[in-house]
């Protein structure tokens, strides 16, 4: 029996209310679905290296991830310990240092504050780029518990992702839930290591210009290396106004330190480490990013680029492999015979 054209209305608008009802509670709970997908990359993160230890151990895959655990908190609290003074130290001499530099700046290029801000009226905005429904503390404690709950067991709770699905599709849901725990790994894995290189490279390069807060702004560069487009330039920023307060040769030698370092991590470091399976187009990359920062605010540039990643993983597992792929490829038209 045929739809009538009010039955067919009806629907369409019932899709168009479940869409857009859809749309509003992504909107409102967007912080809480930032928080569950960085904690999916701590979990990630976790299982990657605590793999890396149970292949090299003897240790089983409980006693691994313990380790792991248990070796990143000591870590981090010896480093707290050892070098937080010298921290310290350095980062009060860089926010005294600052904003004398940046005024020395503005007043050599003899703008006012219409144009150029002072530091005093760009600070009170900071609070507003990193604050979340939680609060940063509330948000990491999220983050870190519950990446540490999904990376104890994630079988678990990909089994009652999968149980979601009809049966005779619960294997392929398995295999696409896989290929996008892969996706992820190989992303963070490349992006800790062009932070590392950031980091290192910074440091050793200012502290070979013999640079007073060579630590303190290497530390910075490769923590703002996470960032994606903003965050070099973030980085760079202190540096160069510190280096002009002693020369403008010196803050020479920190623009092509800084250029040089950027320039080596994003055509050399990144590719090497993502050319595998993460193959993410440079014009796709920026419009998302630019489309999650305003969608989603600071938090959603931060994870834009994994979001994209995972995106792409969905696009290849769930339409090219399962549609274009299955298509049935034409038959070539029989050639006519031959005349005798």
């Amino acid at each position: 029996m045929p739809v009538s054209f009010a039955g067919r209305a009806a629907l369409a608008v019932s899709i168009a209310i479940l869409l857009c009802g859809a749309a509003l509670v992504f909107w409102k709970t967007a912080d809480i679905f930032l928080l569950v997908f960085a904690a999916v990359l701590l979990a990630v993160f976790l299982r990657t290296v605590s793999r890396f230890v149970q292949d090299h151990t003897r240790l089983t895959e409980g006693w691994a991830l313990a380790t792991v655990i248990v070796g990143l908190g000591g870590l981090l609290l010896l480093a707290g310990i050892t070098m937080a003074p010298s921290i310290i130290t350095q980062l009060g001499i860089l926010r005294e240092r600052v904003p004398q530099g940046f005024e020395d700046l503005r007043a050599q290029l003899g703008v006012d504050a219409a144009v150029l801000p002072s530091v005093e009226q760009i600070a009170p905005l900071a609070p507003r780029i990193f604050s979340t429904t939680f609060g940063i503390g509330a948000s990491a404690a999220v983050i870190l518990a519950v990446g540490i709950y999904l990376s104890m067991a994630p079988q678990k709770y990909k089994s009652g992702v999968v149980a979601l699905f009809p049966k005779a599709r619960r294997r392929r849901a398995g295999e696409v839930i896989d290929a996008i725990g892969e996706t992820l790994r190989l992303w963070l894995m490349g992006k800790i290591v062009g932070m590392a290189f950031v980091g290192t490279a910074t440091t050793i390069g200012l502290w070979a210009l013999g640079h007073p807060l060579a630590f303190s702004l290497g530390l910075l560069a490769g923590l703002l290396d996470f960032i994606p487009n903003i965050g070099p330039l973030l980085a760079f920023i202190p540096a160069i106004l510190i280096s002009l307060m002693a020369s403008p040769t010196e803050a020479l030698y920190v623009a092509i330190l800084y250029t040089a370092v950027q320039g080596v991590e994003s055509y050399l470091v990144e590719p090497w480490m993502y050319q595998r399976n993460v193959d993410l187009p440079p014009a796709l990359t920026i419009s998302g990013q630019v489309f999650f920062s305003i969608l989603l605010g600071f938090l959603g540039l931060l994870i834009a680029t994994p979001l994209l990643a995972v995106g792409l993983a969905l696009v290849k597992q769930l339409y090219v492999e399962e549609v274009v792929e299955q298509q049935p490829t034409p038959l070539e038209p029989e050639a006519p015979p031959r005349a005798a």
